[in-house]
């Protein structure tokens, strides 16, 4: 995964992702490129570097998702979602 996101941020190899996004999602190739530009010009840390999951961000979704109805109080802990231990075997998180 680590190598993935490495990829993915790699500007030499926005052609081929470009490309990916849209093979899978049938994006013309300019919606594609403003994605990516989105998530990378500036660095809005939207993407993981390497894999990490942002806990307080999981949390925040399902906050969000609460307040949304979308699922009932109480709100479970995004620990309850989220296994650390590979990540943390593997030196990312």
């Amino acid at each position: 995964m680590a190598a993935a996101f490495n990829f993915i941020r790699d500007r030499a190899h926005r052609p081929p992702v470009v490309k990916t996004i849209i093979d899978w999602t049938n994006s013309p190739t300019d919606i594609a490129e403003q994605t990516l530009k989105l998530f990378f010009e500036p660095e809005r840390n939207v993407l993981p570097k390497q894999g990490e999951i942002n806990v307080k961000g999981m949390a925040q979704v399902i906050t969000f998702m609460g307040e949304a109805g979308s699922i009932k109080a109480p709100l479970p802990p995004a620990e309850r979602f989220i296994d650390l231990q590979y990540l943390r075997a593997a030196g990312i998180q």
